[in-house]
């Protein structure tokens, strides 16, 4: 039985850096892994490529779904599939620092069994490779859930290892979210287990215009994000802290929302949507100039 699985989420991967996502898991300094490939339903002969990219002495499991149903989906599909002792999810456009997994398993190996996920920072970078510079994320959070909340530390999930008992015993991914669905498993997780965080940066994000978080339509991403703030809301009632976090959640996204609409020339909705927006969060100057532009005839919305 391998020590890892690692699982990687696919969809018209031909294009999309798939191959060098490919070659940071088989550069890897541990070994000692199955490789999960599981297509969202590719149009573009996803799999057949991928066959083209990975050496032929590798261990590979192709899972090929017959409908599109999103990342989180994909992910499931593939921890359903695995073997190993602990899982690890890369994404298409994503890359790992070759000591990646020899880091993780290494350190969440040593630690007790209550902690189910270990994570580590990452840098963000271009889609030619070319480290950001402020591309480093860590955030070492007093209050891990309001942080969970408020987007931080455990914003992205996936850039770490998962015990494959913790994943599965918290359900994994929302398949029903498209948005915040890492932070929704990252505060899932840390209501029954502990979550671990390392400052090396072994991650690699890519600032993709054509990612799927980029490509998703607005209205799916909308529908996610009400779904998200809805599902976490109870948990914040008798807490001011994370009541006004989810306030201010509530008025990002209702003003992005209003922007939207605006953009479409639907004015009275962007109207209405901005002005409970700024009825939540008054001092939003972003949001006072986009509700004020919603009167203009000519306006560019930011």
């Amino acid at each position: 039985m391998p020590r890892v699985s690692v699982i990687i989420p696919t969809y018209n991967g031909t294009t999309r850096f798939l191959d060098q996502a490919l070659a940071s898991v088989e550069a890897q300094t541990f070994q000692d892994f199955e490789l999960i490939l599981v297509d969202d339903a590719s149009t573009d002969g996803t799999l057949q490529y991928a066959q083209t990219c990975i050496p032929a002495h590798r261990p590979v499991i192709y899972h090929q779904r017959e409908r599109n149903g999103g990342p989180s989906a994909a992910r499931n599909d593939g921890a359903k599939r695995a073997t190993g002792e602990f899982l690890a999810f890369l994404d298409q456009d994503d890359m790992w620092d070759p000591t990646f997994l020899e880091t993780t398993v290494t350190r969440l190996h040593a630690l007790p069994a209550h902690v189910g996920f270990l994570h580590t920072a990452d840098w963000w970078m271009t889609t030619a490779n070319q480290a950001l510079d402020d591309g480093y994320r860590l955030d070492r959070p007093k209050n891990l859930f309001a942080q969970l909340l408020m987007g931080g530390v455990l914003r992205k999930a996936r850039s770490g290892l998962f015990r494959k008992t913790a994943f599965e015993a918290v359900h994994g991914f929302d398949e029903r979210l498209r948005y915040a669905e890492d932070m929704d498993l990252g505060i899932r997780l840390c209501r029954e287990y502990e979550i671990v965080t390392i400052p090396d940066p072994l991650y690699r994000f890519r600032q993709d215009p054509n990612s799927a978080a980029k490509t998703t339509a607005a209205e799916y991403l909308f529908e996610s994000r009400i779904r998200f703030l809805e599902k976490h809301a109870g948990a914040c009632r008798h807490n001011p802290c994370l009541q006004k976090a989810l306030e201010d959640e509530w008025a990002t996204l209702l003003s992005d929302m209003g922007k939207h609409y605006a953009a479409r020339k639907q004015r009275k909705n962007a109207r209405q949507l901005l002005r409970h927006s700024l009825w939540l969060a008054p001092f939003s100057l972003i949001t006072w100039r986009r509700y004020l532009r919603t009167f203009l005839r000519f306006s560019c919305l930011c």
